[in-house]
């Protein structure tokens, strides 16, 4: 994080010991270190961090070259919904 502290990615790419990549449709005010990706004919960025070994310019270049037509990914918007949907299920639950 841009305070000198590491993020969530930081800790997940230490756990896990692999590379992570954060993507966010806004930016997070300490990620200083983020990089803006436009894709296709989107007019705002994707703010993409890197941690574990991978290089951030590389990071934003997958992010770049992911499949899709939209702003964001169609893996990583598929994810988000899915990711929606489990949390739904669970406040149902409780």
């Amino acid at each position: 994080m841009g305070d000198g502290r590491p993020g969530l990615g930081a800790h997940a790419a230490d756990a896990f010991n692999l590379p992570v990549i954060g993507v966010a449709k806004t930016p997070f005010r300490t990620a200083t270190h983020a990089i803006e990706v436009v894709r296709g004919t989107a007019t705002r960025p994707l703010y993409v961090t890197a941690a574990g070994g991978i290089g951030i310019d590389k990071a934003a270049r997958l992010v770049a070259g992911m499949a899709g037509p939209h702003r964001v990914p169609s893996v990583l918007a598929r994810a988000d919904r899915l990711a929606n949907i489990t949390e739904t299920a669970a406040s149902a639950a409780e």
